[in-house]
């Protein structure tokens, strides 16, 4: 036991809030790079030409970047519950091409809740057979990339091109200088960071074989048994 305490006197005791404190500085760290870097990218694009910032330009950015951030936001939410989605891009595209076809014939809001209703049974699917059969969310989302992919082409083997001015307006009409569809996308944004749970301590939050006991040493490799 002499050796024990000598190595516990050394060692000393891990701080369990180690773990968090390097993880917060882990995460403060790749936060930043990302910010320094898209600060740099602006940079470049603002020197080297001069219409990157006008503000035709910004508006088209702000514009073209709604389907991108409507989609990693919903990716976020799945791979904050430790899944994947592959199948966003073949969604996407049958519920577009869905509303659009539809539009021709149907009011453009209940084409476009239709194509709203295909997406949300697509998702559901998926939900049903990861959680339910506890089938692998990659292998799952996978084949329903291509399945998906292929009942696109079963509706229409063409792109379908919407006219109807109201089916349109959605993506090019504006709030003074941010489109309207931006303003859709920051509000999704908004729910999103207000209904996510509060991020759970890093560390471990119950006791397990690498916890440290009052020696020092691990649960695991304790060799005596008053800890």
């Amino acid at each position: 036991m002499s050796t024990v305490s000598e190595l516990s006197t050394v060692a000393g005791p891990r701080d369990p809030g180690d773990g968090g404190r390097k993880a917060r500085n882990r995460a403060l760290l790749i936060n930043g790079t990302f910010a320094v870097a898209f600060v740099a990218l602006l940079g470049v694009a603002a020197t080297t030409t001069d219409s990157f910032l006008t503000d035709d330009n910004l508006t088209n950015l702000l514009r073209q970047s709604v389907t991108t951030g409507l989609l990693a936001l919903g990716m976020l939410m799945v791979i904050l519950t430790g899944g994947i989605d592959l199948s966003v891009g073949s969604v996407v595209a049958l519920t577009g091409i869905i509303a659009a076809g539809l539009a021709a014939d149907l009011p453009v809001p209940l084409a476009m809740a239709v194509g709203v209703a295909a997406g949300v049974a697509c998702g559901a699917i998926n939900g049903v057979l990861v959680a339910h059969f506890r089938l692998a969310p990659f292998v799952v989302t996978l084949a329903a990339l291509t399945t998906i992919r292929g009942l696109a082409y079963v509706y229409s083997e063409t792109p379908i091109t919407p006219t109807e001015i109201s089916f349109l307006s959605l993506g090019t009409d504006s709030i003074g200088p941010i489109p309207i569809a931006t303003v859709i996308m920051l509000v999704a944004f908004a729910l999103a960071w207000l209904s996510s749970p509060a991020p759970r301590p890093a560390g471990p939050s119950w006791p397990s074989a690498a916890t440290p006991r009052p020696c020092g040493w691990p649960a695991s490799a304790c060799p005596g048994t008053s800890c």
